[in-house]
């Protein structure tokens, strides 16, 4: 049966099918039949990954912008598709970063739709693992809208204004979001300073992120990305100095948070902490200060 589905979906035309851009049905039945393919066992995805067109033939499918603007079933499911074509799988990251204008239309959905950051996201973060020098350099315009887009879950999930059970399902949609962004922030943090840079420079990013380093082990899921994403930041904030983007009482408070977060059963929660401190704490006296009366204050 998947033989038989990849022969329909790659040649469509051949059965006279008018598969043109304003056909959004049968785009969306290709592009969830595609879905459905890279779901399923290591062999299937093989096949599909060998194929010598299927990353431009996936893109096709929502390669008109205008006809598509408001066709989000179809983008997400083009956005799954590759994530499940791009995981462990270097050639095919490869292939789709080095598409003209791909990582651009990303960027721009991400910009555009809050409802689809999330998928665009989880298929930003498989890109950038692992990603070498070309790639990186190609995925590095994203990291702004990533951050506005981390920005954007927080503060909704925050203002807010519902029946108490819709906001419980509310605030674990917007997590689901933050901490997709954030996943992706943290592996493009560690690409190069510029975009530890851009991380710093988003403005209220890096507040965002000392308010959801919170002890609260329910919350670790969403505490392990952020706390990775400021242990690479901290590495552009030791050079440049952390007053110049974090005001006395932010700072207090990252401290405050970091050295609670020592308690934390995630060890890699605790590695990113001290990673943060590492930086931190190496050429500021007055920081160390800090931690140690804090540390004081906890104890007592």
């Amino acid at each position: 049966l998947d033989a038989v589905a990849e022969l329909l979906i790659f040649e469509v035309d051949a059965f006279g099918i008018d598969c043109a851009p304003e056909n959004r049905t049968i785009r969306k039945l290709v592009a969830s039949t595609l879905t459905n393919l890279t779901f399923g066992n290591s062999q299937s995805k093989r096949r599909l990954c060998s194929h010598p067109n299927l990353i431009e033939y996936v893109i096709r499918i929502i390669d008109d912008s205008h006809t598509l603007a408001q066709n989000r079933t179809i983008r997400k499911l083009v956005a799954s598709t590759l994530t499940n074509l791009t995981f462990g799988n270097s050639q095919s990251k490869r292939r789709l970063c080095s598409h003209p204008n791909l990582i651009e239309y990303v960027i721009r959905i991400i910009d555009d739709s809050h409802t689809l950051a999330q998928v665009y996201a989880g298929l930003l973060r498989n890109l950038s693992w692992m990603a070498d020098a070309e790639m990186s350099a190609i995925l590095a315009p994203s990291v702004s809208a990533l951050a506005r887009a981390s920005l954007r879950a927080y503060r909704v999930a925050e203002s807010k204004s519902l029946a108490r059970a819709s906001l419980r399902a509310y605030r674990v949609a917007e997590s689901k979001c933050l901490c997709a962004t954030l996943s992706a922030l943290w592996n493009l943090a560690s690409h190069s300073r510029d975009n530890k840079k851009a991380i710093c420079e988003e403005p209220g990013f890096l507040e965002m992120l000392i308010e959801l380093l919170t002890s609260d082990a329910q919350q670790t899921v969403l505490v392990e990305p952020a706390s990775g994403v400021l242990k690479y930041a901290s590495m552009y904030l030791a050079v440049v100095g952390s007053d110049r983007y974090l005001s006395s009482s932010a700072l207090r408070l990252l401290i405050h948070r970091l050295v609670e977060l020592l308690n934390s059963p995630s060890f890699t929660i605790i590695g990113n902490v001290l990673g943060v401190f590492s930086q931190l704490l190496a050429k500021d006296h007055q920081l160390r200060s800090l931690v140690l009366l804090v540390h004081f204050q906890i104890i007592i």
